[in-house]
């Protein structure tokens, strides 16, 4: 049990709201109502008025208490009652009722049992003072617990209902009342109890708030989704206690075998309740299921509820028949469904962030994106905020904050929770609808614009990893619902170009991180794009087809796909090296707004590559001669050589037969590395840092005679380590790959025992990062240790697909357009 802080500065009369809508209510029994009323007037002789100001005589016996709660003790109740915990802390002294009024709001998301746990504890309490049930769900509902209430303590009900729950409220603080415990269940509408900006006076006077009694004793129980109405009723009087919308494993077992014994030792029941996350309602809703609603075993259940999303809307839709619950039309959705029209009628800014949230992975949310979607929305008002939507949310338990990286705040979606907002965007008769006004494409666009903010998604380099680490499990779930054909027909070029920008700077990070298949995935969708919207010659087009001909040549060593993607990315290449020649003439490194542009010489040196792979080793050495002569021609107009070309032409001469290119090579790698020396103290800046690690390691690894050049090495390699190690700090991510590069670095150049030592220090180092993200980094790392540990060979790669299929619940697996 989770207790929030009790007191709230909320003013009386003005507050903030609240979310809930639950399982129990009451429908008082006439008979009972009838019989109490009789006896009152008996004593006071017909006098209702009396009751409230009159004690009675001493002489005169006390009344029964009264218990006004039409629901069953629950026989199956699961675990500890948090209400029942709160009472005997709190209100209820060792001599008996303590004198001072207290309340207590159960706050937690719809379906969590927090009705059931209030029902446990008012059972245990029957006799001991007087009990009362109102539905607080709506302003008519409240009215009429309390004419119910009037009624039996003898009040005259024929005065107007103002009146009577203003006398309701005068009975409850007179000593005619005894000890009490009132119950105010669903009291989700921050708009029946507390006021804001928008409250007219009329309005106000009918506020539900003011009839709620006070005095000097007495016990509230409230139950809500809203956090903001259990703060404010609760306000310095009381405490607000969240129920946890997940059971624990055990205690989710308990119950289910309570429903549902025939399949008590079934083994696929604790996998299923994994997939329902344990919210008690869903729980029980699937044990009804397995009960009544099929013939179906567990296993079967949980292969339909996760296979197929109309299967699983029909499960989650199937009514529960239960005594004790006060709606038999309830279910998952239903519930969850009155949460979201409480949060669209009271802001349309968090609704929208709903529609958002449905087209996002459920798991570690960036708020940032959340608040950047909120801006774009022109919902955003001087009185609702991004921040204040997001807060909404959060009151009404529909996200809870996962942690914090940096400066970013993440946030929780519960998967039902999830599932249930794109049903109800989609058409739900158990809801309002409130969902159905914000139009799909509309929500698409701005969060497509968002991830393609330049500050969010600058490129796939080193330095932006973890931030696409972030944001990648969003945009595979955004992509997974994206139908292609779509997205020619129904979105503008803006947005499908803000889509192939964020698609070609993953590609670049999977690429960098050496998860090959995912990047050739992003990479596949941004050419494809690109070549839609802005055609193949422009060079941000080029720029995707040459990351992902790069892709493909990677795969090389992957026996099954080998020869299908050297064909592939000789195929890209050949179509980049014609569009460049023709457009740039050979001009090196052109760049569009924050795109880099790979230059005509590096895609020659990729193409001599990937012939050299096929075997075509005649075509790779004209294009090794053509890539040399650029590079002498660039290298005389600005006096240095070019680090990228230099290290792909290193690339493609070490890889196959030797040609009369490779001495001619081999020169301008040393001239190369005889700059780096003689500049090392500008070496990071002039030859990129990581870039020049990957030239020397290139060098290293080529067989070619270094000489006496071979101590130059070392010392640059050490002096870049030197350089992380004194910026980040030894045992920062950057740090540890820089160690690993050098260890790579002494390894190829005979020294083993530096290498490995180095190896070994910086993978203990990732193995005790303490990062959201370290994945990438240690699938990078132990591929770079597997090269020192065997010295220049690794094990042989299997097509594997890192990326976990994305899940069929998102709003785009539903509605396609």
């Amino acid at each position: 049990m989770t207790t929030i802080g009790g007191n709230s500065t909320a003013d009386s009369n003005n507050s903030h709201s609240t979310d809930n809508h639950v399982d129990n209510t009451v429908n008082n029994s006439r008979n009972n109502t009838n019989t109490t009323i009789n006896y009152y007037n008996s004593h006071t002789g017909g006098n209702a008025l009396e009751v409230v100001n009159t004690p009675h005589a001493s002489n005169t016996p006390p009344p029964p208490k009264l218990f006004m709660v039409s629901y069953a003790e629950p026989t199956n109740f699961i675990g500890k009652s948090q209400t029942m915990a709160w009472l005997e802390k709190d209100l209820v002294g060792k001599d008996g009722w303590n004198t001072s009024h207290r309340r207590m709001a159960l706050w937690g998301i719809g379906g969590a049992g927090k009705s059931q746990d209030v029902i446990q504890c008012l059972h245990k309490y029957m006799g001991t003072a007087n009990i009362f049930w109102i539905d607080a769900g709506c302003k008519t509902k409240f009215t009429n617990g309390y004419a119910d209430i009037a009624k039996a303590v003898g009040i005259d009900s024929t005065q107007d209902y103002k009146d009577i729950r203003l006398q309701v409220r005068m009975w409850f603080e007179s000593e005619a009342s005894g000890d009490w415990i009132l119950v105010l269940d669903n009291a989700d509408n921050k708009r029946d109890f507390i006021s804001d900006d928008n409250t007219t006076d009329s309005e106000r006077k009918e506020l539900l708030k003011q009839f709620i009694p006070q005095g000097t004793k007495g016990r509230i129980i409230v139950t809500t989704r809203d956090l903001e109405v259990g703060y404010n009723l609760t306000n310095g009087i009381g405490e607000v206690v969240q129920k946890a919308s997940s059971m624990e494993q055990s205690n989710a077992i308990a119950l289910f075998n309570s429903r549902c014994a025939q399949y008590k030792d079934d083994p696929s029941i604790p996998e299923l309740l994994r997939e329902l996350q344990s919210l008690p309602l869903a729980v029980v809703q699937a044990a009804a299921y397995l009960n009544y609603g099929s013939h179906l075993s567990p296993l079967q259940y949980l292969e339909r509820f996760t296979s197929v999303r109309a299967r699983q809307r029909h499960i989650l839709t199937h009514k529960i028949s239960e005594t004790q619950r006060r709606d038999e039309n309830e279910t998952v959705l239903t519930t969850f469904a009155i949460t979201f029209d409480h949060v669209c009628e009271q802001s349309k800014l968090a609704g929208f962030l709903l529609t958002v949230i449905a087209c996002l992975d459920n798991r570690k949310i960036p708020g940032s994106l959340l608040e950047k979607c909120a801006e774009a929305s022109g919902l955003a008002a001087a009185h609702e905020t991004p921040y204040t939507a997001i807060k909404k949310l959060e009151n009404f338990a529909l996200i809870t904050k996962h942690s914090t990286r940096g400066q970013e705040t993440l946030f929780d979606v519960h998967s039902l929770i999830h599932f249930a907002i794109g049903i109800c965007m989609k058409n739900h008769e158990g809801s309002k609808q409130r969902l159905k006004a914000f139009k799909l494409e509309r929500t698409i666009e701005i969060l497509v614009s968002a991830l393609a903010d330049p500050e969010r998604f600058p490129d796939g380099k080193f330095e932006n990893w973890d931030n696409c680490s972030m944001h990648l499990p969003h945009v595979c779930e955004l992509r997974a619902g994206l139908d292609e054909a779509a997205l020619h027909i129904k979105h503008s070029s803006k947005t499908k170009s803000e889509l192939a920008h964020i698609y070609h700077v993953l590609s670049e990070y999977l690429f960098e991180t050496k998860r090959y298949p995912d990047a050739w995935m992003f990479g596949n969708d941004a050419v494809k794009l690109r070549e839609s919207v802005l055609t193949y010659k422009d060079a941000r087009t080029l720029s995707s087809a040459h990351i992902l001909a790069n892709i493909c040549y990677r795969q090389r060593r992957m026996e099954e796909v080998k020869v299908a993607k050297l064909a592939e990315a000789a195929d890209l290449l050949e179509k980049v090296v014609a569009a460049r020649g023709k457009t740039y003439g050979g001009l090196n490194v052109f760049k569009v707004g924050c795109m880099r542009d790979f230059d005509y010489a590096p895609s020659m040196t990729l193409l001599a590559s990937v012939y050299r792979a096929q075997g075509r080793n005649d075509e790779a050495e004209r294009y090794i001669k053509k890539a040399l002569d650029i590079q002498k021609n660039d290298a005389k107009t600005k006096g240095t050589l070019d680090i990228v070309v230099t290290t792909g032409l290193l690339k493609a001469c070490s890889n196959g037969t030797k040609s009369s290119s490779t001495s001619e090579v081999q020169t301008m790698a040393l001239n190369l590395l005889s700059q780096m020396q003689s500049n090392s103290s500008k070496s990071s800046k002039l030859f990129g840092g990581r870039v020049g690690m990957k030239f020397l390691i290139c060098l290293a690894k080529s067989g070619f005679e270094v000489g006496t050049q071979k101590k130059a090495m070392e010392d640059l390699g050490n002096q870049y380590l030197a350089s992380h190690t004194s910026k980040y700090g030894a045992s920062h991510s950057s740090t540890l790959d820089s160690m690993l590069k050098v260890g790579m670095l002494h390894t190829f150049l005979g020294n083993s025992a530096k290498g490995k030592s180095l190896g070994k220090k910086a993978m203990e180092g990732f193995q005790n990062l303490n990062l959201e993200a370290k994945s990438h980094w240690l699938t990078n790392a132990e591929r770079s240790y597997g090269k020192i540990e065997g010295s220049s060979k690794t094990p042989k790669p299997t097509v594997v697909q890192v990326l976990p299929a994305p899940k069929k619940n998102g709003i785009l697996h539903r509605l396609r357009w």
